[in-house]
C-alpha cells in the first residue's frame, strides 16, 4: 500500500490557486477549484509540457456562432499545444490514449495528503 504524503495546509491553496510540490522527484500540481482540490502530475503527455501552469476552464460547445455552452467537466489545458485534460479523471479530450497522471488527496485535520 502507498502511504499519503503531506503536501500543503488547506489555507494554502485558495479557490482558484495551485501550488506545485515535489514527492520523491515527481512535480504534482495542487489545485483549489471551487472549493474542491486536485491533484495531476505536472507533465503533459504530449510533448512534456508544464501542465500546471495551464488555464482552468470547463468544458466548452457550441450549437451555432457566439452561442457557448459550458459544461460540467473541469478541464486543464496545456500552455504549450492546448490540448485539454479532464482535471479529475486525467484524460485528455481529443485523444483518450493520453491522459495525465491523476493523484488520490485526503484532507485531515487542515492537512492536504497526496497518495503517490
Amino acid at each position: 500500500m502507498m502511504p499519503f504524503y503531506p503536501v500543503a495546509k488547506i489555507t494554502d491553496i485558495n479557490p482558484g490557486e495551485r501550488k506545485i510540490v515535489t514527492i520523491k522527484t515527481i512535480e504534482i500540481g495542487l489545485f483549489n477549484v471551487e472549493g474542491k482540490f486536485y491533484a495531476i502530475h505536472n507533465y503533459c503527455p504530449h510533448m512534456g509540457a508544464p501542465i500546471c501552469s495551464g488555464f482552468i476552464n470547463r468544458t466548452v460547445n457550441s450549437n451555432s456562432p457566439g452561442n457557448y455552452i459550458y459544461g460540467e467537466k473541469l478541464v486543464i489545458r496545456c500552455p504549450w499545444h492546448r490540448w485539454e485534460f479532464d482535471l479529475e479523471s486525467g484524460e485528455c479530450l481529443i485523444d483518450t490514449y493520453k491522459r495525465i497522471k491523476t493523484f488520490e488527496l485526503s484532507i485531515q485535520d487542515e492537512w492536504i495528503y497526496c497518495k503517490l
